[in-house]
């Protein structure tokens, strides 16, 4: 997972993000699409939020949108979640993973 961390920081590092953010209709779909296809992959049951939230990163950084992946884990019992966020916002799960899961590592 280091690995994977490291990549995806080098890889925003790299990136000349936008100014403003016009319409963000288009982010949400792009994340309904990751989402939607990770949901047929075989391996869909193992980390499914980890491998949504990674792609969809990767795709809007790429294009210039400046996301963050976040990680977090429960207080409560032991769980972890993905997601990632634009502006503090979430964009590609429900908003209560933040009252959920505390931020253990971002991007």
């Amino acid at each position: 997972m280091n690995f994977v961390c490291n990549r995806l920081k080098k890889v925003k590092s790299r990136i000349k993000f936008k100014d403003s953010i016009c319409d963000i209709k288009p982010i949400y779909e792009m994340c309904d699409v990751v989402n939607t296809a990770c949901d047929k992959h075989p391996l869909k049951e193992k980390a499914k939020c980890l491998h949504q939230s990674i792609i969809s990163f990767y795709i809007l950084v790429k294009r210039g949108v400046p996301v963050n992946l976040c990680i977090g884990v429960s207080t409560d019992i032991f769980l972890a979640h993905a997601w990632v966020e634009l502006s503090g916002k979430v964009i590609n799960d429900k908003d209560s993973v933040k009252n959920n899961y505390k931020l253990i590592y971002k991007v």
